[in-house]
Parts: structure tokens; sequence; C-alpha cells
């Protein structure tokens, strides 16, 4: 993922900025809470504050560089551990710095430098796997005045650098402001300058790497003159091949007096562009245009709910021109309102603008900055931005889409200098940076930084398990899964009698045994999600209570009395055939002519002479466990 920038605060107190590239990633899924850690400290230093810092992220790695005490100073997100490491310095600087991955995971840091006669620009690039940083620097010009804005990007072989290769864009101080572009050379240790705006002065500038597409470069010039107009200059295929100014698209209208703007790229080669116009112009406040995976720019489109007192804003872009854009407007008693706009595809309208807070000029949570947005794995959206406390700051954040918003409260606390800068990893996992006073002494500036985790409760069922069958012991049980949004990657089931697992009985179908007789019976699904949000749900069936199983019944003819029906002879009772096929237990009762003979319990029977002329005939009772017991009756016979 291509990290975003942030337009720095020497270039313009007030200022459209915007998240870069989101890379595809897998759906948010089932019912999902972010869990944010505490905060880690980065730095700190008394008295001078924080700048906000630049950052970047790849995958689920995240770099961050700010600049304190002269310096340039970079910390890492282990992949492994997802720890910060230690600040390192990257050396003196004289302005502003920015950090950029390629998506080979090429690490890029920007900044300005002195060399004792000259200000200039030091590229530093780590490839990936490797330990250390090679620098680069720009052969040192005439124009004086130290670097005020610098951007990097890293672009990719599909974009024409092979390998992975840096561009680096930056402004100096000064009164003719002049944009350039530069990239390295083949000799090692210079920067080759490809671009150059002419005179300025720059108000605003980005580059923008979308994907695999040769990077954007976007700017406006003076906006203290009428008419100022943004400016698109995207680079040819080769790593030098960057068109003259003159051959820049002018995006915004030649009517429009344009005060700001902010851009976004996806992964797809889309780039959506939203700016700021005077709010003296006929039709104030934000517009878009939505530049296609094709290069071809749509008309600028309105942006409901905005108007003369927008203030600015963040874009986030996704694929297919998906974005999501929040912005401040401040009216004229100072009063500010947040609001959003969430926008499925570029082939659809922005929706009416969504208020997310208002914030009046006496509360205490009163914003000091414009929002941030960042974009999630599966379109939501997270929109920060720095407020008043009673004595110290707050950085306020809402978590949602479209018109669904959830607010977080307070996430960085003492955050004076700007809202927090948050990036979306592949994970899910937001991190959100924040600078402001020591809420213990009150003395030291810090800059520290938090995560925010994603966890999952799992798939969300469409109802409870249902329970069929026969509920009798032997009878066969079947456990109806529901279905569950999103689909899970496994179901596992067990059996419950009065609420208790049953050891073993792990599939979704069940035949019940005698311990289950007159007990509650159910069963339970859990489905599950794998991957970075992994996580489960278990839902319950309805109970049945299990009564006796159906009694034995034996094969016609098979109970019967053998031997030779004489008195004085031996008879035994054959016990037959019974099913279902198991283990009975039988009793015996032997009968005189129909009526039971008292005390002839035994399989065996000796006939006295009394039975002589009368008949004779055993009965057998089969029972097992948890069943009805069965009875069958012998034919008669005669005794002689």
């Amino acid at each position: 993922m291509i990290p975003h920038r942030h337009l720095l605060a020497a270039l313009a107190a007030t200022s459209l900025v915007a998240i870069g590239i989101v890379a595809p990633q897998p759906a948010w899924a089932g019912s999902v809470v972010r869990v944010w850690d505490a905060p880690v400290l980065l730095d700190s230093h008394m008295p001078s504050r924080f700048a906000p810092a630049a950052t970047a992220a790849h995958g689920t790695q995240a770099a961050a560089v700010w600049v304190m005490g002269g310096h340039v100073w970079l910390t890492e997100r282990s992949v492994a551990t997802e720890v910060w490491s230690a600040k390192q310095d990257l050396g003196t600087t004289t302005g502003s710095a920015d950090v950029a991955y390629g998506s080979d995971g090429t690490l890029a840091v920007a900044f300005g430098v002195n060399d004792g006669l000259y200000d200039n620009v030091r590229l530093l690039t780590r490839a990936p796997g490797a330990l250390s940083f090679v620098g680069t620097e720009r052969v040192p010009g005439d124009e004086p005045g130290p670097v005020v804005g610098i951007q990097v990007v890293v672009s990719d072989a599909a974009s024409g650098a092979t390998p992975a290769r840096a561009t680096v864009a930056w402004v100096r101080s000064g009164p003719t402001g002049v944009l350039r572009v530069a990239t390295p050379t083949a000799r090692a240790g210079t920067l080759q300058v490809v671009f150059e705006s002419g005179p300025g002065p720059i108000s605003r500038f980005r580059l923008v790497q979308q994907g695999s597409t040769p990077p954007l470069l976007v700017w406006l010039g003076d906006t203290l003159k009428p008419n100022a107009r943004v400016q698109v200059l995207a680079r040819g295929i080769g790593i030098n091949a960057w068109p003259l100014a003159a051959a820049a698209t002018s995006v915004s209208p030649a009517s429009a007096s344009v005060k700001d703007f902010a851009v976004s790229g996806a992964v797809d080669g889309t780039t959506v562009l939203a700016y700021k116009v005077a709010a003296t112009d006929p039709v104030p406040g934000l517009f878009t245009s939505t530049r296609s995976a094709a290069h071809v720019w749509s008309v600028p489109a309105h942006v409901g709910g905005s108007g003369a007192m927008v203030s600015g804003g963040s874009i986030a872009a996704g694929v297919g021109g998906a974005a999501i854009l929040a912005w401040r407007n401040i009216d004229g008693g100072g009063a500010s309102t947040m609001w959003v706009s969430d926008r499925a595809s570029s082939s659809v309208a922005w929706p009416a603008a969504h208020l997310l807070d208002y914030l009046c000029v006496a509360c205490a949570d009163e914003p000091v900055s414009d929002p941030d947005v960042a974009r999630g794995p599966d379109g939501s959206g997270l929109i920060m931005w720095n407020g008043y406390g009673a004595t110290n700051g707050s950085t306020a954040a809402f978590v949602g889409r479209g018109t669904s918003w959830v607010e977080q409260g307070g996430i960085v606390s003492n955050d004076t200098a700007g809202p927090g800068r948050p990036l979306v990893l592949a994970d899910g996992t937001t991190v959100v940076f924040g600078s402001g006073v020591d809420a213990v002494d009150f003395a030291n500036n810090i800059l520290q930084v938090r995560e925010g985790h994603l966890r999952t409760t799992g798939p969300s069922p469409a109802g409870p398990a249902v329970l069929a069958g026969t509920a009798r012991v032997g009878g066969r049980l079947g456990c109806g899964a529901p279905a569950f949004a999103p689909t899970p990657a496994t179901r596992a089931y067990a059996w419950l009698r009065n609420g208790a697992v049953i050891a073993g009985a792990t599939a979704a179908a069940y035949t019940a045994v005698a311990a289950d007789l007159g007990k509650a019976l159910q069963c339970r699904v859990t489905a599950a999600i794998t991957g970075p949000l992994a996580g489960s749900t278990a839902v319950l069936s309805n109970a049945v209570v299990i009564a006796l199983g159906l009694a034995p019944t034996p094969t016609a003819g098979s109970v019967a009395v053998l031997g030779v029906h004489r008195a004085g002879v031996v008879q035994t009772c054959r016990v037959g055939t019974w099913s279902p096929a198991a283990t009975y237990v039988h009793t015996f009762r032997w009968l005189r002519d129909g009526a039971v003979i008292s005390g002839a319990t035994a399989s065996t029977f000796l006939p006295p002479a009394a039975l002589r002329a009368h008949t004779l005939a055993c009965r057998v009772t089969s029972s097992r466990a948890g069943y009805a017991t069965g009875t069958a009756t012998s034919a008669a016979v005669p005794v002689a």
C-alpha cells in the first residue's frame, strides 16, 4: 500500500490533505470492533513542538519520519512483533521530510539539507531486505532558500522503474517557489532534475503513485491570484520522461478560483481529486474530478453540502473511484461542523453530505484542525481531527461508512499540533500518530503512536441452529446450521445434554443414547473466519427432551417352546430373533392354558403330570437401557 501524504504546515496553515493508495483487502467480517492499544512514546523534546509526522505503510509494515532538533528521525513497525523501533537519526535537515514504500518494500526518505554552501535535497533509499540506506543528493543549484515542502514516491517495474526507484518533488522557500522533480541518476550519489514548473510561487503540490501506473504530479499556483487552477502532469513510461509544465492538464475550470486541493490514488490506477473553490465564486465549495484507469478525467462535480464555509478536508480513494471525502465548515461566528460524503464508485453521484459533529465556539472540543480520513479494507472510514480540551487537546475520531458513523472518543490525548495521522495496514490495523504536550509534566513535547486492532466476534448468523429428527433414544437427530454472513471458512458441531457438551459428539448428526433419556438435547454450531480478522460465532439450536426408544420386535414364530412336549420332560423357551439387533436382557414366564404359572421364571420348565391334556406356552420379555421393553408369547403346545 502506498502511503498517504500531508501538505506541510510550512506551505499552508489550512489545507486539504490526502490519504494515498489503499490496497485491496479482505472484507472486514462479522461483528468487528476496534481495540485501541495504549499510546507508545516515540520522541520527546523541550521546548520545540513536533510537526505532524509523515507516514507510510506496506502490508503490515509501517514507517514514520519527523523533524526535531534539526534532524530527521525514523521509526518502523516490525511485521513480526508489531513493535515500533527506537528512533533512528537519518541526519541533519533544514526543512521538512517525507517517507514512502514501493510495492516491493523499497523504503525511501527525502528531506532538505545544507552542505554549508547550498541548500539541497537528500534522498535515502533502502532495498527490500537491506539493513542500511543508500544516499543521493541533488547537484546544488543557484536558487537560495531551504526546502519547505518535499514529497517522495517509489515506482515499481510496471510503471517504468527497473528496479524500484524513487521520485522526489520539492519547493523552496522564497519568492519564486519553483516546483522541481528529480530522480536518481545512473551515477551514484546524484539526483537529476527532470521537471521544473517555472516561476512560482507554488501554493500546494502532491506526488501521487497509483498502483503500477506512472506517478502523477499535481500542483496549484499562487492562490492570491484570481482563477488559480489545479494542474496535473503524468510521467511517461521512461524514468525521466516528464513532459514540460506547459503539457499539464488543468483539471479545474478556468472560471474557478481554486484555493486548495486533495488527491488520492488507488491500486487500479484510479485517482480522485477534490478541490476547494473560493467563497467568492458563483458556486463555492468542494468539487471533485476522477481520473479513470484509462487516464481520462471526469467532468468536475460539486459535492452537495459543501459551500462558502469550507475550510479544508481530506480524501481517501479506493478502486473504481470509490472514495470518502471529509471536510470542515467554519461559519461567520467561528463555529465548526464536520461533514462526510462516502461514494461507492465514480459511476454514482456523491451522496448528500452527512453531518458528523457540530462544535461551538465556546465548547471545549472546538477543533483546531481540518480532518484526516483513512479508508479501511472493506471501505469503512476513519475520520480524525484535533480539538481543544479544557487545558489541552485531544484527537477525536469517527469510524463508519455511508451515513453510519460511531464516535471513538479521544484517541490521542494532549494532541495540540494537529490530528493523528492515520494509516490502515493490510490486516485492518489502524495506526495513528499524534503530537502535543506531556500530560504528566506539561513541559516536554511528545510524539506518540497508537494502534487500533480489529477484532471480530465472528460471522453473523441469520438465526439459531435448528434441531430436527426423532427425539427418542436410538433416534437420529440432525443439526441444521443457519446461513452466516460472510460465509465461514469452517463450521464445527457440538451436542449438549442438559447444557453440558457430550464428549466425542462432533458431527452434524447424532443418535440419541440411553444416557440422553429424559434429558434436554441441543446442538451448537460454531462458524469461524480465518485470516487477519479470525474469529468465531456459536449458535445454539432448540432443545428437545429425549423419550424412550422404541420397543424391540421379534421375528414371527421365533419365540417357541422346544423339546418333547410330555410331562416330566424339560421344556426350553427359545428367546427368538429380535429387531433391531442388540444386546438384550431376556426374562421368561411360562403359561398353562394362557395363565401364568406362579414361580416359573426360568428359560426352562419341567411340566408336572398335572399339565397332561393342557397347553403350555412361554413368554419372553426383551429389554435394554433407554428403550421400551418388547414382549412375545410362543405358540401354545399340548402336553401329553
